[in-house]
């Protein structure tokens, strides 16, 4: 047993251990297959769209009419839609790891790991966002209410 694990110490000493290159999430979205960047890209616009229309809600005074159906849609949609997104790209991997016939080394799919979990990642912020939005329309919305009757 001694003699193993002697052997063990000495061949992983002796093979050198090379670093991958880090990758970043702006490196990881250029890279990543065209339907990811496409939901992603929705993803983006409709958190965006969520807080304009949230802030212009907000602005508008008395005028209670406008944005909100968008604002609650997206609560739901933006999450199921990352989701949608990672589901593919989970897809794509085991597609891609179907086709090799001897075991494959993490490092060569953990960046398609890492893409999926990026668009679930942008979908749940987004969700966050439409919820945040919602909250703050509501009060909005109930406040006016309230101060009108």
């Amino acid at each position: 047993m001694r003699v193993l694990s002697l052997s063990f110490l000495v061949t992983t000493m002796a093979t050198p251990v090379v670093a991958a290159p880090q990758l970043g999430f702006t490196t990881l979205v250029l890279l990543s297959h065209p339907i990811q960047k496409l939901v992603m890209l929705v993803l983006v616009i409709a958190t965006v769209s969520a807080i304009a229309i949230a802030a212009r809600k907000l602005m508008a005074g008395s005028n209670l009419v406008g944005g909100s159906a968008f604002v609650k849609a997206l609560r739901l949609g933006g999450p199921l839609l990352g989701l949608l997104g990672a589901s593919y790209a989970a897809m794509n991997i085991f597609i891609g790891l179907s086709g090799f016939s001897e075991p494959v080394n993490a490092v060569i799919f953990m960046p398609a790991v890492a893409e999926a979990f990026a668009v679930l990642i942008v979908g749940l912020i987004s969700g966050v966002v439409a919820v945040i939005a919602n909250w703050a329309i509501e009060a909005r919305i109930d406040r006016e209410v309230l101060r009108v009757q």
